[in-house]
């Protein structure tokens, strides 16, 4: 069923033309941290002849930076949005950092290694670890972005830290605080509630410039 399904959804792409031979599929496999690696990579090597495990690895406050920008720019008010607690953040993030180190004969790729200058290395990265050599050229290839295809530049220029959301304060005490996290209960308590006010301040001034 997994690869059939694969081949009905390849035949009705419209706005690109489909594979006709292809060599595997790719799978985005989302809260993994939450599984038991040794069992999760057991069964898919159990149902699969071939499968590789590929981790994408992110500087904490650059993912964060990320992770924020959507609780900002949800529209309206909202509860989820407006209360933030770093321990807890900390903790997931954490949790998948500990669950891709559990992965046996995985690649790692940092986050940076995906954008241009960087990424015309990180093809050939990947093609020793996947065992396999292609020829064609990056720079001259579109690219599959949200539903339509683009052009090498605009598919990698990397935008993510272009713009921080969070206030420059909170950089700056994460850097000096953020190492004293998981020490004690109530430290955990007084930096969150340190870095819940920063957060709103942040939160109110984007909400009024983008109003």
């Amino acid at each position: 069923m997994y690869f059939e399904a694969f081949f009905i959804f390849n035949k009705s792409l419209k706005y690109k033309l489909p594979i006709k031979h292809p060599l595997g599929a790719v799978e985005l496999t989302n809260d993994i941290h939450k599984y038991q690696n040794c069992d999760l990579q057991y069964l898919y090597k159990k149902e699969f002849n071939e499968v590789y495990f590929i981790n994408i690895r992110r500087d904490f406050l650059s993912w964060l930076n990320s992770f924020v920008s959507q609780y900002y720019s949800y529209p309206g008010l909202n509860l989820r949005s407006v209360f933030f607690k770093l321990s807890n953040v900390k903790k997931n993030f954490n949790s998948y950092e500990n669950s891709l180190n559990k992965f046996k004969n995985s690649l790692d790729i940092y986050f940076d290694e995906m954008f241009i200058p960087n990424n015309l290395n990180l093809k050939y990265k990947i093609e020793n670890y996947l065992k396999l050599k292609s020829n064609f050229d990056m720079e001259k290839m579109n690219y599959d972005l949200y539903g339509g295809l683009t052009d090498f530049k605009k598919a990698f220029t990397k935008h993510d830290d272009n713009h921080f959301f969070l206030p420059k304060t909170f950089h700056y005490l994460y850097k000096k605080l953020g190492k004293f996290y998981f020490k004690n209960i109530f430290l955990d308590l007084f930096l969150d509630i340190i870095f819940q006010l920063v957060y709103l301040i942040g939160y109110i001034k984007f909400k009024i410039n983008n109003a």
